[in-house]
């Protein structure tokens, strides 16, 4: 029995399907030398590779898929800790310090007093602390609550807080302070007593300072609840023409 001829056989041998391809074959097979030494080369980096991939972790018992689980793990764990530790928006600028006037050091419309304080083990001007919310706490303070819900708006504007006492508030004080926004907040230790009594403070005590050191308000003895958020707005600008009336329910 034949092959039916279906007209595609050439007299010069070639396959019309082949007639697609230019196929050159060389007299001498050294010829392919050259393309023989890179396929060999190419075959080597393959087989390197997949080892490296997978057969070293083979070897110190992980398998490739458990070593990416592992890093996945890793990365998730460092991201959750970056979100619940510490943290602190950066505080806004201080100005250039207001010249003094008629109003006393310590009340509304003054400066901060010429003192020294002790700021985080430091020695510092009392005016540098600006623009801030200062918190004149009593001694034995039962008040982490409500500091915290100063904290909260203080750092809606970016304004750091401080937690104020006496020298002999100063343990007492380190350990309030680490459950007052986070760990962020600062003890400021008030070592002459000069602004407790300047200020007249009585109970928690907030004084409000504006960049330029003027004290905006005195809110003393603050009950629970209290939202300071119209006078904390305006403390990142220099006090003189910003004074304004203390919240209502606050002395």
């Amino acid at each position: 029995m034949g092959v039916p001829d279906d007209g595609r056989d050439r007299e010069d041998g070639r396959d019309d399907d082949l007639a697609a391809f230019d196929f050159v074959i060389p007299d001498d097979l050294r010829e392919l030398d050259d393309e023989v030494r890179a396929y060999r080369r190419e075959q080597r980096r393959e087989r390197l590779r997949r080892f490296l991939l997978v057969h070293r972790w083979h070897r110190a018992g992980l398998s490739a898929p458990l070593f990416v689980l592992v890093l996945l793990l890793v990365g998730f764990v460092g991201s959750m800790m970056a979100l619940i530790g510490p943290t602190a928006s950066p505080p806004s600028s201080r100005g250039p310090l207001a010249r003094g006037d008629q109003t006393p050091a310590g009340q509304q419309g003054g400066l901060l007093p010429a003192v020294d304080v002790k700021v985080r083990g430091d020695v510092r001007p009392a005016r540098d602390l600006r623009p801030a919310v200062l918190a004149i706490v009593p001694p034995g303070c039962a008040c982490e609550t409500l500091l915290n819900e100063v904290f909260d708006q203080a750092q809606a504007y970016r304004l750091t807080m401080y937690v104020v006492g006496r020298s002999s508030q100063e343990p007492e004080l380190t350990q309030l302070v680490h459950r007052v926004g986070n760990g962020t907040a600062g003890v400021v230790i008030d070592t002459e007593g000069v602004l407790t009594a300047s200020t007249a403070a009585r109970g928690i005590t907030l004084v409000l300072v504006h960049s330029d050191g003027v004290i905006g308000s005195v809110l003393r003895d603050i009950p629970p609840g209290l939202r300071i958020e119209p006078l904390l707005a305006r403390l990142p600008n220099p006090g003189a023409t910003a004074l304004g009336p203390a919240p209502a329910g606050s002395p």
